[in-house]
């Protein structure tokens, strides 16, 4: 019996002994963890907010506030970080309407090492903004815009952290514009060729900026999504990982998900699919043309002529249900031409025409009184169009036009020499609807009864 007690006795110390070594252990792993992560701790930054309610995330780094002659400043040191903190609130207050604010506290280069170039204070400032905003990208959505900005010495930062990360697609495509403001800009920066240029109008995004302005236009630039140019295109579906360009041929990797619209303002444009899909993930209108006048007449071919290219653009209205937009939307002048092997489907609108297309005449007011009309033009060369709805007109295609008295004619033009129209639905018009537009179409499609109408 005596035996038998000594090994339960040494069965509790054998646990005992265990037990405090996971203890040791976890908290050696929890005390490892927390310093190797320096900006998890809300100390570490001056202002750190995450609302997700704004517009766009705002990283900011700040002038060079330190008390201290040489080196780098602590960020422990308490007078210093009042001076620091000070400083960040200011600057702040201009981004504060539009943005999440993260402002991290760095141990910032003296001024005597400003003065003298000292590279190893500026590289040890440098490694703490890295950190931080590594830190942020942990924590934030991973399509949330960001704008960066930096004073003085926070401007040096920023360059910094674009050159060493911001040639990566995943973070350039999020990019509003970096602000860098009283430092000098290397030479280097006046070159067109540079992956994030000067800025050089107050709507261009992806561009450095070297004066205080607010950040609104560039914002709305950015929501917009506007392009003008295949790279923009390009960056509109995500960067180099989802597609390539060349000669305004623009070629999808692999599928993407939309998470706002890409309204094409100028310029002839090709999107072939590869085999892959562009899936709605938000209520707009997934493509849009906005031909504006008789220099910006848009136009986006869908597949390729030949009929050989895989292309779908899809609603994903499993996920999304009833929204707002089309597919694709041509407004003023525009043109649209889609291909046999195009598939545009699974689009579930309400409150508006068109459930796969929509296509809108613009007006533009001259000075003696008088409109220029400008006439979209859609033409469907082949493609599926399959189940698609609306609690409108035009389940697949509805163009709104206009009669001119004038000249006695309709604005607007809709053409179909071959498609395949699949469980379609609409109030009327079930596969095609126009108002005081120009339709014609194949005998061959054999609509009938409340398939297609005209008024």
């Amino acid at each position: 019996m005596k035996k038998k007690r000594k090994k339960k006795g040494n069965i509790f110390k054998i646990f005992i002994t265990v037990l405090i070594s996971a203890i040791i252990v976890s908290a050696f792993i929890l005390c490892w963890y927390l310093f190797s992560q320096p900006y998890r701790s809300d100390t570490q930054w001056a202002i750190k907010e995450q609302t997700g309610t704004k517009d766009a995330a705002l990283f900011l780094i700040g002038e060079t506030t330190t008390l201290l002659d040489t080196g780098n400043m602590s960020k422990k040191d308490e007078a210093d970080r009042v001076l620091y903190d000070n400083a960040i609130e200011e600057h702040a207050n201009m981004f504060e309407e539009f943005c999440d604010v993260w402002a991290p506290a760095y141990r910032q280069a003296a001024a005597s090492s400003l003065a003298g170039n000292n590279e190893k204070a500026l590289n040890k400032a440098y490694k703490d903004v890295k950190l931080a905003f590594k830190y942020y990208l942990d924590e934030s959505d991973p399509s949330e815009p960001i704008i960066l900005a930096g004073y003085e010495q926070g401007g040096e930062m920023i360059l910094r952290l674009l050159e060493d990360l911001f040639q990566d697609d995943r973070y350039r495509s999020r990019l509003v514009c970096a602000y860098v403001i009283n430092w000098d800009i290397p030479e280097e920066y006046s070159s067109e060729s540079k992956n994030i240029p000067l800025s050089s109008g107050k709507s261009q995004i992806r561009v450095v900026v070297t004066e205080e302005e607010s950040v609104q236009t560039r914002l709305e630039t950015y929501y917009r999504n506007s392009i003008t140019s295949q790279a923009e295109f390009v960056e509109a579906l995500g960067g180099l990982e989802y597609a390539s360009a060349r000669d305004n041929i623009i070629t999808l990797k692999q599928d993407v998900t939309l998470s706002r619209s890409i309204i094409i303002a100028e310029g002839t444009y090709r999107l072939v699919g590869n085999g892959h899909r562009i899936i709605r993930g938000f209520e707009g209108d997934l493509f849009a043309l906005t031909g504006s006048d008789a220099n910006h007449a848009p136009q986006l071919n869908l597949g390729k002529r030949d009929g050989t290219d895989i292309l779908t653009l899809d609603g994903n209205r499993d996920l999304m249900g009833e929204v707002a937009g089309a597919l694709v939307a041509v407004y003023g002048n525009g043109t649209l031409n889609i291909y046999n092997g195009t598939t545009l489907q699974n689009n579930q609108r309400t409150a508006y025409d068109g459930g796969a297309v929509y296509g809108e005449c613009s007006f533009v007011s001259q000075s003696d009184g008088t409109n220029i009309c400008y006439e979209p033009r859609i033409t469907v060369f082949g493609g599926i169009f399959q189940n698609n709805s609306t609690t409108q007109y035009g389940g697949a295609i509805a163009l709104d036009g206009v009669y001119s008295t004038v000249e006695n004619r309709t604005f607007g033009q809709v053409v179909i020499f071959a498609a395949a129209f699949i469980d379609n639905t609409a109030t009327n018009g079930t596969k095609v609807y126009t108002r005081s537009a120009s339709c014609s179409y194949s005998p061959e499609l054999g609509f009938a009864n409340n398939d297609l109408l005209q008024e």
